[in-house]
């Protein structure tokens, strides 16, 4: 049996809107959360701890790679999905997007593109790591779209209602690449 906690990140503090959003540092609060989400998991048998390159999710599961001793292994493909251009009606955007998976902005990923590499990267992690508990860090609409994968339920609806849920962390389990199921485990609500 192997075990995925995806783990999304914390507040971020985006106040620059002209800075590069890879980049963006966790908000004070997110830092105190993130503390929390460890303090809930470092219990937990985690043998590898996976990030998005992103600094909010690697500084959102730093805490619990120090509690457990553990390096944090950066993963390109479990970045968030790039936008393209600011968007005004991020709502609407999401929306259109959830509809259509195939829908992108210029420069920008469609979901379809986003899941593909997200689930790529989920089952090298299941090949190399199998019968072990890994944690991976992430971002909103990448966990979603794994879980959406596996679970063709979680759709728009499921997104919208963790908008505001970080972090949020979800238990996945498999048997070698068979899916078992999912739980969410932990969330903090801002």
């Amino acid at each position: 049996m192997t075990t995925i906690y995806l783990v999304r990140h914390a507040q971020p503090d985006y106040s620059d809107v002209h800075a590069d959003p890879e980049n963006a540092p966790l908000t004070q609060q997110g830092r105190e959360d993130s503390k929390k989400m460890a303090s809930f998991l470092h219990h937990e048998p985690i043998d590898v701890i996976v990030s998005s390159p992103y600094l909010r999710a690697k500084e959102t599961i730093r805490p619990l790679a120090e509690l457990l001793n553990l390096p944090i292994l950066l993963e390109e493909d479990f970045r968030e999905r790039k936008i393209g251009c600011w968007v005004e009606d991020f709502n609407g955007y999401c929306k259109r997007q959830w509809e259509d998976f195939s829908y992108a902005l210029p420069e920008g990923e469609s979901l379809q593109q986003v899941q593909q590499r997200v689930v790529q990267a989920l089952e090298a992690l299941l090949q190399k790591y199998e019968g072990k508990t890994i944690a991976v860090a992430g971002h909103g609409t990448a966990i979603s779209l794994l879980l959406n994968y596996f679970d063709p339920s979680f759709g728009m609806d499921d997104f919208m209602r963790i908008k505001s849920w970080m972090p949020w962390v979800v238990q996945l389990t498999f048997n070698k690449t068979e899916y078992l199921g999912k739980k969410e485990v932990f969330w903090i609500e801002r």
